[in-house]
Formats: structure tokens, sequence, C-alpha cells
């Protein structure tokens, strides 16, 4: 398949479980494929140096994107995330430039490997809950705000490259918070809710949006928080 879509720009595969290794590695003129849901891996390259691909929706199933995966897919400027990914190996995404603004990954993987994101158009990254390893060079580029979960347990080397206004959001006491003092980081705490009881029967919440919620009977008290 190495190269061989000439004319063709829309593919649309039958009954696979993976797409192999270098699969449509070159497809120069591949601008849409449609990915089965059954599909739970994506092999190594398999999209590699695909110019003209503009859009990717990932099946629910997709569990793990393979090493430079769509590495060099300078069209591609929109990827839906499924819950089920876990693994993002080095390289997925590498020089996807024209993947801009803001990115959110959704919950589920806990690794983002070496160079995942590194020369894309990047300027704000939302790093979702469950997370734990982000590689080397992950989101080198001129990326301006992170939002790091307390999840994570190790950042690698110039994982959001140098840019001197970055800043980085995260729990206080986080693992993000002593990485960015660490390597000369603003830091500001996260938005959270807080909560508290009014009563022996009487609790309250107020989340980040703003909105306080008082649920329970009985007589008001004197007001308390849990933070």
């Amino acid at each position: 398949m190495r190269g061989s879509v000439p004319r063709r720009s829309l593919i649309e595969l039958g009954i696979i479980i993976k797409i192999a290794d270098q699969t449509f590695d070159g497809c120069i003129q591949l601008e849409s494929i449609h990915i089965p849901a059954n599909v739970t891996e994506i092999g190594s390259g398999a999209f590699y140096g695909c110019t003209k691909l503009i859009r990717m929706h990932l099946p629910n199933q997709v569990s793990h994107l393979g090493y430079g995966a769509f590495n060099g897919c300078m069209a591609l400027s929109e990827v839906k995330f499924p819950e089920t990914l876990t693994i993002l190996a080095p390289q997925t995404f590498y020089n996807c430039n024209n993947l801009d603004g803001k990115l959110t990954i959704e919950a589920g993987e806990k690794t983002i490997g070496n160079d995942a994101f590194n020369s894309i158009g990047l300027t704000e990254i939302v790093i979702p809950d469950g997370v734990e390893t982000i590689g080397d060079y992950a989101f080198l580029g001129e990326i301006h705000k992170v939002t790091i979960p307390a999840s994570v347990s190790y950042i690698g080397e110039e994982a959001f490259g140098t840019e001197y206004d970055l800043v980085i959001y995260g729990q206080r006491g986080s693992y993000a918070e002593n990485w960015a003092a660490e390597n000369g980081f603003e830091f500001k705490a996260s938005a959270s809710s807080v909560s508290g009881t009014i009563g022996e029967s009487i609790s309250w919440i107020l989340n980040e949006k703003g909105t306080l919620t008082i649920s329970g009977t009985g007589r008001i008290e004197s007001w308390g928080s849990s933070v």
C-alpha cells in the first residue's frame, strides 16, 4: 500500500482490528480515511508522510498509537481522541504543524511519549487526569499554557519547550508545581471545587464554575469549609 493511492483521496477499510506498521506510509494523495469501530491499534508509521490527510477520527476502541503513526501529516488539523487510548508512542504527531490552538486529550492515556506532539502549532494544552508520564520534548514548540493533573509523576526534558511566558496550571503541592519551580516557569493553582457543612445533615459544594449547591434538611448553622 505504501505510496499507492494516486487518485483516490478517501479510503474505507473493512473489518480489521489493527492498521499495520507503515500501511499508508507516503500516500500523499490521501485526504480522509474512515477507520472501522473495531480497530484497537494503529501501528508505527501507519500514516507517515500523508501530507494531505486533513482529519482523523479515531474510533472508541483504539488503545495504542504506534511510533510516528501520523508523523509528517502536515495538513492534519483535526483529531478526536477516544477515552480508550492509553499509549501515545514517541513522535506520534511529530511535525503535524497544522494542529494549532488548544489541544484537549481525553482521559485514558497514561503515557505521552517522547516528541509525541513535537513541532506542531499548539499554544495551549490540557493534560487529562490519569496521565502519569510526559516524555522528553513531547510538546516542544511555542506553548504558553499547560494544565497538568495531579496524576502526573514525571515530565521529561523540555517537554513543553522553553518559552519564557509559559504558565503551568495545576494543584498546589503537586509534581507539576515542583517541576515548574525547578524549571523557572510560572505556576498558578487550578480552580477546584470546595465543600463544607452548615448543619448536622446539610452540606454545600462550590464547583469550579462558581455554582453553589446546598443539600440536606434541617437548620442551617455556622459555615464550615473542608478546604
